[in-house]
C-alpha cells in the first residue's frame, strides 16, 4: 500500500468515526456521555489536533445554527459559512 493510499485510508476512517460520533451526540441532545464508545473511535481514528479541531467546528456551527433560529444570522449565512 502507498503512503498516499495509506493517508486516504486513515482520513477516511478518521471521518467515518466523526460522522459517527456527532451523528451519536446530536441524537443524543449534545449528551456526549451517552456516546463514550463513538468519541473512543474517534480519539483513535483522528489525530488529536483534528479531534479538537471538528469538535470545535461542530459546536461553532450548531451555535450558528441557533443564531439564524433565533433571527440574529439568515440561513444564506450559516450556509455560506460552512
Amino acid at each position: 500500500m502507498s503512503s498516499e493510499t495509506a493517508l486516504k485510508s486513515s482520513r477516511k476512517a478518521c471521518h467515518e468515526a466523526r460522522d459517527l460520533f456527532f451523528a451519536c451526540a446530536d441524537a443524543n441532545g449534545e449528551d456526549t456521555k451517552k456516546c463514550r464508545t463513538e468519541l473512543k473511535n474517534f480519539e483513535k481514528n483522528c489525530p488529536a489536533s483534528w479531534v479538537a479541531h471538528f469538535i470545535r467546528k461542530h459546536k461553532f456551527d450548531k451555535y450558528k445554527e441557533e443564531l439564524a433560529k433565533e433571527g440574529y444570522l439568515s440561513p444564506k449565512d450559516v450556509e455560506n459559512s460552512q
